[in-house]
């Protein structure tokens, strides 16, 4: 979940944010079957569109990132509910992570796997969770 502003996880934090976007159910075989696991080096966070804020508009889009044999991610859109302006968010910043080379097999390769993104205001987020946006 996104708010306004999005920015560069730090470096330390890369692998942790990266494992949270990912998530359990949209690891699978390409993934899987590298060598090591996929070291996140610069993950930047989408910019909550602020005109789609103020409206309190959500967003639900699902991408596919590509990461190619030098460690940069690039993405597509598998689908989507929601407006353009968090298709572009989502794509500007999945556009700006950097990896360690995926190696399969001791030698660079490519690798791609499926990521959701979900921007929610703070208001839906209570509403949602009946409580603080904290919770």
């Amino acid at each position: 979940m996104f708010g306004r502003e999005g920015p560069e996880v730090p470096a330390d934090q890369a692998n942790a944010a990266f494992a949270r976007l990912i998530g359990r159910r949209y690891r699978g075989d390409e993934l899987d079957a590298l060598d090591t696991p996929l070291n996140a080096k610069k993950i930047v966070m989408p910019i909550y569109p602020p005109e789609l804020y103020e409206r309190n508009l959500v967003g639900n889009i699902i991408l596919r990132v590509s990461v190619n044999e030098v460690g940069i991610a690039d993405a597509s859109v598998i689908t989507g509910s929601a407006d353009r302006l968090f298709v572009a968010a989502g794509l500007d910043a999945v556009r700006q992570w950097r990896f360690d080379p995926p190696m399969r097999g001791g030698r660079p390769t490519t690798v791609s796997f499926p990521i959701r993104l979900l921007f929610m205001t703070a208001e839906e987020k209570r509403r949602l969770t009946g409580g603080s946006p904290g919770r």
